[in-house]
């Protein structure tokens, strides 16, 4: 995706082309650092210039238009910078990259080291000192910052605009959280680096799950999930549910800026993890009702007639009772 087509980038050309056009700086003279945080963390899911992509679209996506039109040049411009660099402290030192504890300690507090990193490189990144400085606040809280009470509500720059503070590192923070879904990874990358158990987890779930969806009306975003095992399904609703947490520590703020964003909502397409079940169970047992499958995988009857049809040279029907077909099909899926 071009982001120059998205609605919050069209906006800050209209109404201040010289500060789109520094926003076009920054993002190049960042993106050369930018595309080498993936190299430095191989198996982590993206943190490169795709995701920041996304981070804008779900941005875009979460501002509505009256909304947008109410913010000024500044305060766009700030924002589309704070996202553009929140990961920028997970950058390595060529000294740092065989250190593994040191990186451990990097990616724990890289909110921090990125806001080191601005302050010290502003010029670099097309920034004057006093956006630099609010930027940082920005980059500092997008994570392990309860923004309510340790960001200050607002920030007046010298031209006396006013930044909505607690707003904009709000806004950062969700949309980043909210980049759960499958353009984060893909088969063929998890194929490739082989990540570590720890990571391949978040690269199998990512895979699951497509979004976000926003209805203004209900100020709600949602995802489809479509997990393969029960523990998926688990560890997608754990994901939804600290999403939630973070959506509720800030939705006071979002309310009082007319942004229409109080929870989020997963729905699930359990296909996969039924066919699994009615599968197993059939395996089991040498042949079951419709009736009877249903209780033994505790799924509803529907389901597991939708799964029947869907496979029929897999499982048969004889004598209104379901079985397995002794054949290659039913073996490669079992």
């Amino acid at each position: 995706m071009k982001i120059e087509k998205l609605g919050i980038i069209v906006h800050l050309e209209k109404i201040s082309p010289e500060l789109h056009q520094r926003f076009k700086q920054l993002i190049e003279n960042v993106n050369p650092i930018v595309n080498r945080v993936y190299s430095a963390w191989p198996d982590l899911t993206e943190h490169d210039q795709e995701h920041l992509t996304v981070v804008l679209r779900i941005l875009d996506l979460m501002i509505p238009p009256e909304t947008l039109n109410a913010m000024s040049p500044e305060e766009l411009f700030i924002l589309l910078c704070g996202a553009w660099l929140h990961d920028i402290g997970l950058s390595l030192e060529a000294s740092e990259f065989y250190d593994g504890e040191k990186r451990k300690k990097i990616r724990d507090i890289h909110h921090i080291r990125g806001a080191d990193i601005i302050n010290k490189k502003y010029k670099d990144f097309a920034l004057k000192q006093e956006e630099a400085e609010v930027i940082c606040e920005i980059v500092k809280a997008h994570r392990k910052t309860d923004i309510s009470s340790q960001i200050k509500e607002r920030h007046i720059l010298e031209t006396g605009k006013i930044i909505r503070l607690q707003l904009l590192s709000s806004l950062v923070m969700i949309a980043d959280e909210l980049h759960i879904t499958k353009d984060r990874t893909s088969e063929l990358l998890i194929d490739l680096i082989k990540p570590r158990p720890e990571s391949l987890i978040h690269h199998l779930l990512h895979r699951r799950i497509k979004g976000p969806a926003i209805e203004y009306s209900l100020e709600t975003l949602n995802f489809d999930a479509t997990p393969e095992t029960e523990h998926e399904q688990k560890l997608i609703e754990k994901i939804k549910e600290k999403i939630q947490a973070k959506i509720n520590s800030v939705v006071v703020i979002f309310r009082e800026n007319a942004i229409p964003l109080r929870r989020i909502t997963v729905q699930f397409n359990r296909r996969k993890i039924i066919e699994k079940k009615v599968l197993l169970a059939l395996a089991q047992r040498k042949s079951m009702s419709l009736d009877e499958v249903a209780k033994y995988t505790n799924e509803n009857i529907s389901d597991v007639d939708l799964i029947a049809n869907e496979y029929p040279y897999v499982m048969t029907r004889t004598e209104g009772k379901l079985q397995l077909e002794y054949n290659f099909s039913a073996f490669e899926k079992l």
